[in-house]
């Protein structure tokens, strides 16, 4: 077996092989979803980080690729500081690999690559649906790094209507300029600047010079102002054209409630649940900053997009915070459903890696997940 099955890294001509395993890999549930990257697996991944590389488990024999993972590296806010931190992403595998031994086995190659130097330490969240995947990862076994869970990250399903009807906007807000970019930047990177892990962005990033940010444009960044001051920002960032979540099936109580669901969903203009097969069509709410944590700006900021996004074809808005975010309340408030994550920081125990404390909220671009 051992000699059989090796772990290695991916190359960019393997792009169909990779995006086969994640049509493979179901993630189980009520609603059970394969999450997709058509397209191009490496466009997908490569969103939000400055490197990426993917790590294969191939079958030597028959030459399939039976599992998956990621290791990038990201500039991200630490205490404040801008740091260069690791992400792990897209642990799949194949149910013929999964074992104990598999998992081992790939985070000794993963060791062996960390040894660059490149990053102290990795964080990575995990759905509360996979709780087989948390329990072997917290397990510390040996060979295996410390998963040390810092947070609940909870995603929120904000529901676009095929015709949407708002009343007044308690706050101006306008679709971002070129002339106001710099401002809106501004006021994002302050935002982050107090949240742990929130992603560093340049000015660059968004203008779309570094290609960091793949198909989104700064013409769907809306700015909040007030008094001519830039006091929030939310950008709505469509990526369908690369990345896809694609329902694989219902249980057996989902497939009796189903009907009824999308009957009154139908007569209300909300999303259908789609069939099986069908995607699961979702733009997120990215850059997303609120002055002093202004509740009302978040809400005002989240219901422009809502009203400009309805009826263009998509199901949801999503919106990422930290379950114990000031701002939780107004989206809990506009969503329909949530997904729940842990976020872990993941580190090898022989490096005595000083890790940052939780004084600060954490917070992740759900975009880049």
């Amino acid at each position: 077996m051992n000699n059989r099955f090796e772990f290695r890294l991916a190359g960019k001509a393997e792009d169909g092989a990779l995006r086969a395993v994640l049509r493979q890999a179901h993630m189980p549930g009520n609603v059970s979803l394969a999450f997709s990257r058509e397209p191009s697996f490496f466009t997908a991944e490569g969103a939000g980080s400055i490197t990426h590389q993917t790590l294969v488990y191939q079958d030597q024999k028959s030459g399939k690729i039976t599992g998956i993972g990621g290791r990038s590296v990201r500039k991200v806010y630490v205490d404040g500081i801008k740091k260069t931190v690791g992400y792990l992403s897209s642990l799949r595998l194949l149910p013929e690999s999964r074992s104990c031994m598999t998992l081992v086995r790939g985070y000794r190659f993963l060791r062996s690559l960390h040894g660059d130097g490149e990053v102290p330490y990795y964080f990575t969240t995990i759905l509360d649906e996979n709780r087989y995947a948390q329990q072997i990862l917290e397990s510390g076994r040996a060979g295996m790094p410390i998963y040390v869970p810092v947070g609940v990250f909870v995603t929120y399903l904000i529901p676009l209507r095929t015709k949407y009807l708002s009343g007044k906007l308690q706050h101006e807000v306008l679709a971002c300029d070129k002339d106001t970019l710099p401002k809106a930047h501004e006021c994002l990177s302050e935002w982050n600047r107090r949240h742990q892990f929130a992603p560093a962005y340049e000015l660059g990033d968004m203008i779309g010079d570094t290609g960091l940010l793949p198909n989104f444009s700064f013409k769907n960044l809306y700015v909040c102002k007030e008094k001519g001051e830039v006091v929030g920002t939310l950008g709505v960032w469509n990526q369908q054209s690369f990345k896809q979540t694609v329902v694989t099936d219902y249980s057996a109580k989902m497939k009796v409630i189903k009907p009824f669901y999308n009957g009154i969903a139908r007569l209300r203009g909300y999303p259908m649940l789609p069939n099986v097969g069908e995607n699961i069509r979702s733009v997120y709410a990215s850059f997303m900053s609120s002055k002093d944590d202004n509740p009302e700006v978040l809400g005002s900021l989240i219901e422009r997009a809502r009203v400009d996004w309805s009826g263009q074809g998509h199901d949801y808005l999503l919106v990422g915070l930290s379950e114990k975010h000031k701002l939780t309340t107004t989206a809990r408030r506009m969503a329909s459903n949530e997904l729940r994550s842990k976020i872990y920081l993941v580190h090898w125990p022989e490096e005595n890696v000083i890790l940052p404390g939780n004084e600060s909220a954490a917070h992740l671009e759900v975009a880049t997940l």
